[in-house]
């Protein structure tokens, strides 16, 4: 990647970049070209502009960090991005695998969905990550609180990264992160 003159860079907006998660884990980037295999070419304008607000993607899946939700661009902006990444040269690239968390599928319910949901490469499961999740217990002593929290971040945290989970996520899978979370705080203390 050409940091000085990224547009010189090879595949630029192709993806393919691989970036670090808060866990050291690797994340590759997306192609956001508009080729319809493999980058954004079959995303509307609509889509596009859920997706960069919700960090929900039309496929179902989350943004996984570094990659944020946009929620300090305007509408205007986000329309530009758009028109702007559909004149870029279409490259197809077929994606290259993430790192994974070899033992997602271990434990509860709740400790999968975690990881299903990328919660860990934001969140970490210790006291590393971006916005630390091990001082819950304390904080929204309710589950019904905490479950709230997970579905509807953006309320209690407008300038909240994290992806709009409500719509996305059933309540079910939210309790049984809000459980997995409770967890880890009392790992804390341990």
């Amino acid at each position: 990647m050409d940091v000085q003159t990224p547009e010189k860079s090879l595949d630029f907006f192709g993806g393919g970049n691989r970036m670090g998660d808060i866990n050291g884990k690797l994340v590759t980037t997306p192609n956001l070209t508009p080729d319809e295999a493999t980058g954004i070419g079959k995303w509307t304008q609509d889509q596009f502009m859920r997706t960069m607000r919700t960090g929900v993607k039309p496929d179902g899946s989350v943004f996984m960090f570094p990659m944020v939700r946009a929620t300090y661009l305007t509408d205007l902006e986000l329309r530009s991005l758009y028109a702007y990444l559909r004149t870029v040269p279409t490259i197809n690239k077929a994606e290259v695998a993430n790192d994974t968390y070899a033992d997602a599928a271990n434990g509860s319910r709740g400790r999968q969905l975690y990881y299903k949901y990328e919660c860990v490469r934001c969140h970490s499961t210790t006291d590393s990550g971006v916005v630390s999740v091990l001082g819950a217990n304390e904080k929204y002593p309710e589950d019904s609180t905490l479950v709230d929290v997970i579905l509807n971040n953006h309320v209690y945290f407008p300038d909240s990264f994290m992806p709009m989970f409500n719509g996305h996520v059933s309540t079910d899978d939210a309790m049984q992160l809000a459980a997995y979370v409770r967890e880890l705080g009392k790992k804390k203390g341990s």
